[in-house]
Formats: structure tokens, sequence, C-alpha cells
């Protein structure tokens, strides 16, 4: 059996909470090991024709719906590397998404044949597939969850159908989620809970286990048409949308129990459209408009809980080359560039330079946390044509009291605005405002700090709307008191 060439799989030691204390206390920086290579693997599985879906197991291996050859491919883990690829299945009507029970068995979705199948699994390999479900339409989601039970998102009718597993076989269908208008990616957690794309409402959304059945729709995250979705062992969640040709990665915050910080990775794909995580965390892509498989690279590194205002110890990622590699530059983003909470620190080694196989070299961080909360930033490591070498996810707790607002700390912005819409912010901290009564959009630009109302002065930047004579809005009153809060000066909009 010939293999592939393929690279090592991060090494990412996981930090106990008992030992992120001790790092605090004294001088010595934690390092997790990293392989630095290339971190949009493709994989070797020959020629594919639109691969619609992609399932790992636990052992490694890696399965993939060749759809536009109608069949169903294997690539057999064999230590850092892939054995040759393996024809599970032939002559297929057009198999897309797929899913692993804990058994091992494979089951897929034929979107033209409006069925699902399995392909059992037994120790001499995997049978011919059998049809256990027929008579839907547009099947285009499989998951399973921890008790077998099949989920599938019917597209074409909106719905989401649930099948009961029990030792006869599944039972009848329910749709536990109904009048969708594109339902693809499903992904079932630990506790039962189902994740849902829907491309349409550009949200991903849930619907919690209750103990007795499905409870009511609830919107999660907001992507940009997404189509495939998963969460890894600490919820953080990932999703694929086509439209964006990007990997989105959201932190899951454990305190208030929410996705805070979302961030697309601009990886060069075509229109992804399946996503998976192997056992290590490595998300894998099916990318039918590029014809490819690919595995990524990824690393995470979570802080331990700093107060606000202070710095954390030193933590590292040492990285081994496991080829020779050229670094291009090495990338920090604060999601507010003016904030930076996270920094690279002088000491570390990663540089723009050419490294030679075996070689190591490191990147040094600290976490200063301005705000408290779920904070967050991304590394990337490109080579010299700005191509991503790897992704590294930094995350960290501020502590400190959540600020909470009041009507009396109100500050007022844009008050000559018509029906405002929508608002968003750039990594800069700018405001934009969607003035639709006014068809323009207003910006307001950032400033780190507003004067305090109880020293009414002015500077070119900030003004007070009451000194050019406009009429404050309620419930500030005129003229308005020095120590009114939300009467305080802010800065000018301007419209874009």
């Amino acid at each position: 059996m010939t293999t592939q060439h393929r690279f090592h799989r991060p090494r990412l030691r996981i930090v106990p909470a008992i030992f992120a204390v001790i790092v605090l206390l004294i001088p010595v920086a934690l390092r997790a090991q990293v392989s630095l290579t290339s971190t949009q693997f493709q994989l070797p599985t020959g020629t594919l024709a639109q691969p619609f879906g992609i399932a790992v197991d636990a052992a490694g291996d890696v399965f993939v719906a060749d759809s536009g050859n109608h069949r169903i491919l294997m690539l057999p883990a064999a230590g850092d590397s892939y054995a040759s690829p393996v024809v599970l299945a032939a002559g297929l009507g057009t198999p897309g998404a797929l899913a692993i029970d804990t058994a091992g068995n494979l089951f897929f979705a034929d979107t033209v044949g409006n069925t699902v199948s399995k392909l059992p699994f037994s120790n001499s390999g995997y049978g011919p597939p059998t049809v256990l479900v027929s008579g839907l339409n547009t099947p285009t989601g499989l998951a399973i969850d921890m008790f077998d039970s099949l989920f599938v998102s019917d597209n074409s009718t909106g719905r989401i159908l649930y099948f009961p597993n029990s030792p006869s076989g599944y039972g009848a269908p329910t749709a536990v989620v109904s009048n969708l208008n594109n339902p693809q990616g499903l992904f079932v957690d630990g506790n039962r809970n189902l994740y849902f794309t829907d491309s349409v409402t550009n949200f991903i959304q849930r619907s919690s286990w209750t103990g007795i059945g499905y409870g009511p729709v609830q919107k999660v995250i907001a992507v940009k048409s997404p189509n495939a979705v998963t969460l890894d062992a600490n919820q953080n969640l990932y999703a694929v949308s086509a439209a964006t040709h990007t990997l989105t990665y959201c932190w899951w915050s454990a305190g208030p129990k929410r996705y805070d910080y979302c961030t697309p990775l601009s990886l060069a794909f075509s229109a992804p459209s399946a996503l998976v995580l192997d056992q290590s965390g490595n998300p894998y892509i099916a990318d039918p408009a590029a014809n490819e498989a690919v595995e990524l690279s990824t690393g995470n590194l979570a802080f331990p809980n700093t107060d606000t205002g202070s710095s954390s110890s030193n933590f590292s990622f040492n990285f081994k080359i496991t080829g020779g590699t050229t670094i291009g530059a090495v990338t920090l983003n604060n999601p507010i560039a003016s904030i930076p909470e996270f920094a690279i620190e002088p000491q570390s080694t990663c540089a723009a330079s050419n490294y030679a196989a075996a070689s190591t070299c490191f990147l040094s961080f600290t976490f200063s946390p301005a705000s408290p909360g779920l904070r967050v930033a991304t590394v990337q490591v490109t080579d010299p044509t700005g191509a991503p070498l790897i992704t590294l996810f930094l995350s960290g707790i501020g502590n400190g009291a959540i600020p909470f607002f009041t009507d009396a700390a109100k500050a007022y912005f844009g008050t000559d605005l018509a029906s405002p819409s929508g608002v968003a912010t750039d990594n800069q901290g700018n405001l934009f405002i969607s003035d639709t009564g006014n068809n323009r959009v207003v910006e307001i630009p950032f400033q780190t700090a507003l004067p305090s109302p109880s020293k009414p002065w002015r500077s070119p930047e900030l003004w007070n709307p009451w000194a050019s004579g406009s009429t404050p809005p309620a419930p500030c009153i005129s003229p308005p008191a020095a120590t009114t809060p939300s009467c305080r000066f802010r800065t000018s909009p301007r419209a874009i």
C-alpha cells in the first residue's frame, strides 16, 4: 500500500487551569509545540469532481463524497501520512453530505435520488450501500448524535427531520424544525443540541434538546450565507460560506454563554460547502468549485484570566519546521487596532526569514485586557507571497466589573438621523449608521475617551450640539447642565 506525503498535524498542549495559575506566579513561559507547514493542504485524493461532502473518523481516516464522479472515497490514515485513496462505493447518484456513527458506519445523502444510505462497517471493511430513507426532497445535510439518531436537512421542504434510533432500526421521522428558507449544514453537540445553517437568513441557528424533544429555534450568531457548521470540544464554532469563500471562527464565551467574537479567515477557497473537525480540532473542508478537499492547520492559545489594566506572563507557541520554509511576515490582528490587548513580545524568534527543515522558532505573546469579558485576536504567519502558513487563535478573559448602562448614562450620536436602520463598527472602532430616511451612511469617528461632562471643553473633533443652536434630544434639558451625563460631548458624524 503506497502512501502520500502529508504534513504533521499540529501538536497543541491543552493548558490545565491549575497550571495556568502557576504560570502567573513564576517567570516561566509556557510553550505549545506546533508544526509550521502549509495551513491549507490539499488532500491526496486524486482527481475530484464537485466534492460536496467530507467526514473524518476517530482513526483519522478521511471520507469524501466525490459527487461528480458518483462515488465515495476513503483516505486511510497511515501515521502522519495517508494511504492511497480507496473507492468505497461507485455508480452512485449524487452523493453529498456525509456522517459517521459511533460504530464507524458511514452515511451519505443523495441530493438527486432523494435518499439517505448507509455503508456498514465491520472488521473486514465497508459493505455495499443500503438505502435507509427515501422520499426526501433534496437532502443537503446530515448529522448523527451520540445515540446514533439521524438528522437530515430536507432542503426543498425547508425542514430538518429527526429519525430516532432503536434496536430495530430508525423510526418514523419527526420535523424538529420547519419553515426554513435554505437549510443545509447540521451539527449535533454533546448535549444533543442541534445547530444548523440557513444561508438565506445569514444566521447559524440552534434548537436545544429539552430532555423530551427539541425546543424553539434560536439565532446563535450571524454569518453571511453559511453552508456548514461545526463545534470543537470547547464549543468554539466554525462555519464555511460558499458565497464569501471563507471559513469563519467564533469564540465561545463561557461566562455569558454566547459567541461574542467571530473572525473570517481569508483562505483561498472557491466555494466551500462542507466542514468537519478531526479529533485534534483541525478543520477539513470540501470545495466543490475548486474540485478539492483540504485540511487546515490551526492553533489555539487560551490565556489565564487577567485583571483589566494588567498584563499576563508570556505565553509562547514553539514551531517545529517540518520542511524548508520561508516566513514572509507575522501579523497580529487585534479586533480594535488602536487597543492592542494582545502583543507579540520582542524576544520572539519567528520572523521574515528562511528556515531549514527540523529548525525551530517561537512566538511569545502577552495579554493586557483593557475591558472585562472575553477578548480575542488572531495571528497569521504567511509566506513571502502572503499565503497563510498557519493561523493562531488567541483568547483570554479580562477580570473586572462588567459595565451596564442606565438612562442617566446615555450619549446621543447623530441626532439629525431619519429612520436609522442599522449600525456597525470597523476594526478601528469607528461607528457607521445606516441613515435610511436620508438615503446615506453616516460615520462617527472613534475616540479613545469622551471628555468629562463636568469639563465643558471643545476640540476640533469634539463638539456640543447645543453650541450651534440645535435642539437637544430628550431627556436632556436646555441649556444642558454640565453634569448631565447624557449631554456629554461626542464625535462629529459625517455622511460618507
